[in-house]
């Protein structure tokens, strides 16, 4: 019995390590993403940087996307940034909506951006030590996936990420409270993050599998709002 936990694990290992979203064919490579940087520092802080949180705008699509499409990914991130918390903007609650419907729009054409705002979002939640910013981007994710799911391609490495997400038991909560000296506070946000990437597992047993499937724009609008409210609720 134990014998078989045991390769069970390492198959699981094995499968995480395979669709980890940072092994993704479609991202650029490092030496293409850091294209259009002059200066040492950007490429540095571009480097280290492109494949985990930061609090200001990219440069470059993390994807390969043509050039048109790259402004528009850039567009996409900053909506992340507003919507999360990281960049100011007036009406910051707007900027939900506004990815919610790049995303579904893109999907009806060839849907290769809609796939770059799921992995900006896989992003923005790598190494993101920010309780309330994790926290809306694990909403926004959810509202995503619904809104206009994921290409076939893409999929399993969101599913690895998730459900990365959701392994943590009580133990592993209390040996990071023994080793990291965190308290209930921080327990508490841990098991809050837990919980929301369980949600968006099981969203991701009812993606929209064609163009068809896509909710309409109204049904956009009332996720959105509804996701506005909750925000605000979060944020109290």
């Amino acid at each position: 019995r134990v014998a078989e936990l045991g390769a069970l694990r390492s198959n699981q290992n094995s499968e995480e390590q395979a669709f980890h979203w940072t092994r993704f064919a479609g991202l650029r490579s490092e030496a293409d993403y850091l294209q259009g940087l002059y200066s040492q520092s950007d490429k540095k802080r571009a480097a280290e940087h492109r494949l985990c949180h930061q609090k200001i705008p990219i440069h470059r699509s993390l994807t390969k996307l043509n050039n048109a499409q790259n402004d528009a990914a850039k567009a996409c991130y900053r909506d992340i940034l507003t919507f999360c918390g990281e960049l100011y903007h007036q009406f910051p609650d707007s900027m939900a909506l506004d990815l919610l419907t790049k995303g579904r729009e893109d999907k009806i054409k060839n849907g290769d951006l809609a796939d770059e705002i799921i992995i900006q979002l896989l992003k923005h939640l790598t190494t993101n030590e920010s309780l309330l910013s994790s926290t809306r981007a694990w909403r926004l994710l959810a509202l995503c996936l619904t809104t206009f799911g994921s290409s076939d391609f893409l999929l399993p490495y969101v599913r690895t990420f998730v459900r990365a997400a959701t392994e943590s038991t009580e133990d592993d909560i209390y040996s990071k409270l023994l080793e990291e000296e965190e308290d209930d506070d921080a327990i508490s946000s841990r098991r809050a993050l837990i919980a929301l990437a369980r949600e968006v597992d099981l969203v991701l047993t009812t993606l929209p599998e064609t163009v068809n499937d896509l909710p309409p724009p109204e049904k956009i609008k009332l996720a959105a709002s509804n996701e506005i409210a909750n925000k605000k609720k979060t944020s109290l």
